[in-house]
């Protein structure tokens, strides 16, 4: 009996190391995208432009997006998104003119991603 529960322990443990990592991989390349966008709002401020030279480009897909959202009375003037194969079903990033996040999810509407809230739900 001691057996059976210590391989049922085991079998969790196994599910939660495999969720937990797959968790880790997904907010690993969310912050991948995330320093992209910073890395292309920083070239446009300096150079006044931006060129999509960036190392990992076949990760991702960037480009302008000039949308303004109103959330809780406070505007956000978007400047880039980008787009990942890996949350292509669930939404995309952009960056606001004064560098902050804004997660644009197909489901749940746009949620900026203020301290405390850096990932958007579900990642």
């Amino acid at each position: 009996m001691k057996i059976l529960v210590a391989i049922a322990l085991a079998i969790v443990l196994f599910f939660g190391l495999l969720y937990v990592l797959a968790t880790a991989d997904n907010r690993g390349k969310f912050i991948n995208t995330e320093s992209a966008l910073i890395e292309a709002h920083i070239e446009l401020q300096l150079c006044g432009a931006f060129t999509n030279h960036f190392r990992y480009k076949k990760t991702y897909d960037m480009y302008p997006y000039t949308n303004r959202f109103t959330i809780d009375g406070t505007s956000y003037q978007c400047e880039y998104a980008a787009k990942r194969a890996e949350f292509k079903d669930r939404g995309f990033l952009t960056i606001t003119t004064n560098q902050i996040f804004v997660w644009v999810d197909k489901e749940r509407g746009v949620i900026p991603l203020i301290r405390p809230r850096i990932f958007p739900p579900g990642f």
